[in-house]
């Protein structure tokens, strides 16, 4: 154990604590606190490690050998940081447990951030990390994802940029010698389109067709909405996506590795005399919009891929729904655009 900033202490479990100056050994049971300035590093027998930053209490509960790799920790309060060597050996785990909930890996980096006894984020850069909640709820927590007990049932992605702004980790992954672009290319695809889509987005829709005669002038024209995009909660496959347009309307989406696919609350639209141009029903149409779109620009920034834009197909089916005061109108129409979707918040 080392000591890397005052003021660190070393206590066995019913013995008085003392201030480890520069490094010190600790063993089964004993608990380590740092000071509002301390930090410290846990240097393990098979090679794995953990940090702990400023106002922090960590109990050493099972330690064992370095063909053993039996490890089990609990951190009460303050920042953790682990470092996993692979586990091969029969009977080998590594286990950080919280006041919300336990850890388990088998060889990975992550973040463990706790506030007291209400709350604990877990973040994961590389490897796989397995949270129980103390109501026996297991979450998945994949590289560049975090969950946030008891406020998330689920992990959610925690955004390059996310990571990059977040100091803690990325002194850590200084100290440990590992580029951010490394992590997320070991990481793969998934780090990629789990972290693309958060912030700002210009859209663009160019009309390409309509089937409607009387639509037929909306072909060629454009219509731009601002899109701020928040990514929810993800299974392995997909992550639900929430798009707030500057036209009022909250859409929602589905993120996956194929792309985005926004479909729309079903709403409502005109019908329009013919000849005169004459809104004769505002609820003449009910209508059903989809957008499918799929990255198609990506750039680095700062070293780490990052994707800048998606392109696809916008689609919507008008369907007649008042016939009387349409007489006359198409039963319905179709009109399709082209798409283009633009990171605009830099």
């Amino acid at each position: 154990m080392s000591a890397s900033a005052t003021k660190v202490t070393l206590a066995s479990e019913s013995g008085n604590p003392s201030e480890v100056k520069e490094t010190g050994t600790a063993h089964a049971g004993d608990i380590v606190q740092t000071d509002s300035a301390g930090k410290a590093q846990l240097d393990y027998p098979d090679g794995s490690l953990t940090r702990l930053g400023p106002d922090s209490k960590f109990t050493i509960d099972e330690l064992d050998s370095a063909t053993a790799q039996r490890t089990a920790v609990t951190l009460d309060v303050g920042q953790s940081w682990h470092r996993v060597k692979k586990l091969v050996a029969e009977g080998a785990q590594y286990e950080v447990t919280t006041p919300v909930g336990t850890a388990s890996v088998r060889g990975t980096a992550f973040a463990v951030v706790c506030e007291g006894n209400s709350s604990c984020a877990f973040t994961v850069i590389e490897g796989l990390v397995q949270v129980k909640t103390k109501d026996g709820t297991l979450i998945d927590v994949h590289p560049f994802e975090k969950v946030t007990v008891p406020e998330n049932t689920a992990a959610v992605p925690y955004p390059m940029d996310a990571v990059q702004a977040d100091e803690w980790i990325m002194n850590n992954l200084e100290l440990d010698g590992i580029e951010l672009a490394d992590s997320a290319a070991a990481a793969g695809p998934d780090a990629e389109w789990k972290a693309s889509l958060d912030g700002v987005w210009s859209m663009a829709i160019t009309i390409t067709s309509e089937t409607a005669e009387n639509r037929q002038g909306n072909v060629g024209t454009t219509v731009t909405r601002v899109w701020t995009v928040t990514t929810g909660q993800c299974t392995a496959d997909s992550c639900a996506v929430s798009i707030s347009s500057d036209s009022g309307n909250t859409l929602p989406a589905m993120l996956s590795a194929a792309g985005l696919t926004v479909n729309p609350s079903n709403g409502f639209a005109p019908c329009l005399d013919s000849v005169t141009g004459e809104t004769l029903s505002d609820k003449g149409y009910t209508t059903e919009f989809e957008y499918v779109l799929a990255q198609d620009g990506t750039e680095q920034v700062d070293g780490v891929p990052t994707v800048t834009s998606y392109s696809g197909i916008f689609t919507s089916v008008w369907t007649l729904a008042d016939p009387v005061a349409c007489a006359g109108a198409p039963e319905s129409a179709t009109s399709v655009g082209s798409v283009a979707l633009v990171r605009a918040d830099g």
